[in-house]
Parts: structure tokens; C-alpha cells; sequence
């Protein structure tokens, strides 16, 4: 699967991370704001749930969304200085016509 690039990140939320939009967007995955640690207790978590494996770290975030499954995520985001806080993450998916995921 291709790696996904943001394509839209909310200025505000850009600015509490450290980074601006354009620092972001086409150029990196939201895993560089995730914890590594936090993404492979998910990925175990979801080889429980669903009885699958997820190699690609940003699948582990959308997995359910693009399973049409409702998630409330507890997650750890890393600002550019590398401090941290703490996010509840709800992850949608966005569809076209066709019900094809286009996004997120």
C-alpha cells in the first residue's frame, strides 16, 4: 500500500505540535507525531480485535475507520520539541461516490 500523505492539517493543531501546515502536508504520515510505542501496543491490539496483522504504522490509526468502525483513540502526541501530551483521536473515514476511502 502507497504511504499516505496529509493532505490538510488544521493550523491550530499544526501550531500546538510546533510545526507549521506546510511542514506537514504532502511530506510526512501522522505517525511522526505518534509514539512508536503506543502504535505497536495498537497494532497488538487490533491482531486481537480483528484477527489481523498491520505492517504500515498509519493503517494502525485508520484501521477501523476504514472498517466503518467507531473508535475513541488514547494517544500520546509528540510536538517537534519532543515534549508531549496526551490526545483522544477519533478517526473518520472519507468516502467518495462509490464508498471508495479517499481519505480520512
Amino acid at each position: 500500500m502507497k504511504e499516505v500523505l496529509l493532505n490538510f492539517f488544521n493550523p491550530e493543531a499544526a501550531l500546538k505540535l510546533g510545526y507549521s501546515p506546510e511542514e506537514l502536508i504532502d511530506k510526512e504520515t501522522p505517525v511522526l507525531f505518534h509514539s512508536k510505542l503506543e502504535i505497536d501496543k495498537k497494532r497488538n491490539e487490533l491482531k486481537k480485535q480483528l484477527g489481523i496483522t498491520i505492517a504500515n504504522d498509519f493503517n494502525v490509526i485508520v484501521e477501523k475507520a476504514r472498517r466503518n468502525l467507531h473508535e475513541e483513540q488514547q494517544f500520546t502526541y509528540i510536538k517537534k520539541d519532543s515534549t508531549t501530551f496526551p490526545v483522544s483521536l477519533t478517526v473518520t473515514a472519507i468516502k467518495n461516490v462509490n464508498e471508495t476511502v479517499t481519505g480520512f
